[in-house]
């Protein structure tokens, strides 16, 4: 019995209505052509279901045309390949400004482009999330005479009530701790129980607010990452950084602590020697004898005040007390305490005016007080340097988890409850 071959109904309809372009021409060969004349003289309610063909008919001149023009497929297959040119090309930071920058523009494209593909494909089109394309709705759409942000309490209930942006505001814009960055501000805040928000929030915030550190009078670039010590008094760093005053070269002896960041001691003089440096190894050997448990390396420079037979002979003194010279005995540089010297003077002491050594003396000492035992570092998880150094539990345990959630679902409750009459005429805005 000879086998009989079925098509496809789409292959049939293609056929009927003059579209055998559109179908693959190793396919179209199989087709007998008396198969072709017969089911184009078949009548279009033949079959049921044929009400689906029926959608597509406003637009099949549009196909015909298509289908038999090369030029257009060669068009279409252009903007094609523009369109994911631009699309690879929206990974660079400068694109994003430009969506951004035109926001407006690129919203009235979407919502254009969004009644005929996908709203998550248009998107991907310009790599934008769902997330920041609702909030360039809203900033330009749903403005809020409540919000410190012109944002909607309705469509964002989770962002910050106003009393923390003030809040916010209130510890940026305090001139004691103006030199400390937001990461130290942010880890203050919460060990204070000020605000439970996260440090990216406050870089956030600051940014919209127009509230970003000063920069310092000098920048440098930061150093390559360093070596690390897994307890207290196991590595320490020693270096000499200097400071003008008018004319005149103050030097900064610093001994700092590895695995902790504490500055263990610091000599202020205008004479660079092996006594003065000899004089912060000894105060911090002396501060720190009890507990000092096992084998500690003195990391130092190659610089004269700190290889002299004078160091050489109190090092040898002490059976525990190993000194190296940076990238020369071993291949680390000795680049946590130069970011140390880096934050004396950037942070602190480019901020200030000094008339005599006195004055600077005064303020080395208000430093290493506030930066031992006063400023949190995001470096070591929020904690202070001497916390560190004595090991204390880290503020951030189960009952602070549980206030920051607590925290979160009062400010949701109040900013739903806080809505302005603009918010109320935006609860008809459609964000996905």
């Amino acid at each position: 019995m000879q086998h009989r071959t079925s098509y496809d109904t789409s292959v049939k309809h293609l056929c009927r209505k003059g579209l055998e372009e559109a179908i693959p021409l190793s396919l179209r060969k199989t087709i007998p052509r008396n198969t072709i004349h017969r089911w184009r003289q078949e009548k279009d309610d033949k079959y049921i279901g044929c009400e689906l063909n029926k959608l597509a008919n406003s637009e099949i001149e549009m196909l015909k045309e298509f289908v038999k023009s090369r030029n257009a497929k060669r068009i279409f297959m252009t903007y094609v390949r523009i369109g994911r040119f631009i699309q690879s090309m929206s990974n660079d930071k400068f694109m994003k400004q430009q969506f951004k920058k035109h926001r407006m523009d690129l919203i009235d494209i979407v919502e254009r482009a969004r009644k005929s593909i996908p709203f998550k494909q248009v998107l991907k089109c310009f790599n934008l999330s769902a997330t920041t394309y609702n909030l360039w709705v809203l900033e330009i759409y749903s403005g809020c005479s409540k919000s410190p942000l012109d944002w909607c309490f309705i469509k964002q209930p989770h962002q910050l009530k106003v009393d923390e942006v003030e809040k916010m505001k209130e510890m940026l814009e305090d001139e004691t701790i103006e030199h400390w960055p937001i990461s130290s501000v942010a880890h203050h805040a919460r060990r204070e129980g000020f605000l439970f928000i996260s440090n990216s929030t406050w870089y956030k915030y600051a940014k919209l607010l127009g509230l970003r550190r000063k920069k310092p009078k000098f920048a440098r670039k930061n150093g390559a990452p360093g070596i690390k010590a897994v307890r207290p008094n196991e590595i320490w760093h020693a270096d000499v950084t200097y400071f003008k005053i008018g004319l005149k070269i103050h030097y900064i002896s610093l001994v700092v602590d590895n695995f902790s960041r504490k500055i263990l001691s610091h000599l202020v003089s205008d004479t660079l020697n092996a006594t003065n440096r000899l004089l912060t190894i000894k105060q911090a050997y002396e501060s720190e004898f009890n507990s000092i448990e096992e084998d500690l390396t003195l990391l130092v420079d190659g610089g004269s005040e700190n290889n002299n037979n004078l160091v050489e002979n109190y090092i040898h003194l002490l059976p525990n007390l190993t000194k190296l010279r940076a990238l020369h005995d071993i291949r680390f540089g000795n680049t946590q305490i130069e970011a140390h010297n880096k934050l004396l003077k950037q942070g602190w002491l480019y901020r200030k005016e000094f008339k005599n050594e006195e004055e600077l003396k005064e303020a080395l000492e208000i430093f290493e007080n506030e930066f031992n035992n006063i400023r949190p570092s995001h470096a070591i998880g929020g904690m202070t340097p001497s916390e560190m150094h004595l090991k204390t539990e880290n503020y951030y345990n189960e009952s602070f988890i549980t206030s920051a959630k607590e925290a979160r679902k009062e400010r949701f409750v109040d900013n739903k409850c806080n809505a302005c009459s603009s918010c109320n005429h935006t609860k008809e805005l459609k964000i996905i």
